[in-house]
């Protein structure tokens, strides 16, 4: 990465201490205390890595990632159509059949959540194989929050 601080944040603390780009590891369940222990507008890039799904209130995770966000700082949130079913949000579950139904879903929780801007999407699906098999789909929602001049990115 080549970042100085690479902060990870998950609930399961084997897995994060297993990374080795990591400077900070920190096990916390985002479904019992969404708040990130970061301070307001200190972070450049926060990634939510295949598990916005299990999620229970995923706004409350975005407007925390556009607080601990620089103005212009970038979230990604990343996943498939693939996931736990036993652990997976409902309204995630109802629209696992089109994986792109999902990037809608990601994308009406960063509007509601924060005044979010450049919020994209990207399908980052590996190509067919020889064989014609393909890996897992994947897709990413990317929103950039306001920039300087943007009084309330700032006070958010």
């Amino acid at each position: 990465v080549g970042a100085a601080r690479v902060a990870v944040l998950g609930i399961n603390a084997a897995e994060l201490a297993a990374n080795p780009q990591a400077t900070e590891v920190l096990a916390r369940d985002l479904n019992v205390d969404p708040r990130l222990p970061y301070e307001c507008h200190s972070v450049d890039l926060v990634t939510n890595v295949a598990s916005i799904e299990y999620l229970v209130d995923p706004r409350a995770f975005l407007s925390e990632a556009y607080r601990v966000l620089r103005p212009g700082g970038v979230l990604v949130v990343a996943f498939s159509n693939r996931c736990f079913e036993e652990k997976a949000v409902s309204v995630w579950l109802h629209r696992i059949a089109v994986g792109a139904a999902l990037v809608d879903l990601v994308s009406t929780w960063l509007h509601f959540s924060a005044p979010w801007e450049h919020i994209t999407a990207i399908e980052l699906s590996p190509p067919a194989d020889g064989a014609g098999r393909r890996g897992d789909p994947l897709f990413a929602v990317v929103a950039v929050k306001g920039g300087v001049g943007d009084k309330r990115a700032r006070e958010l």
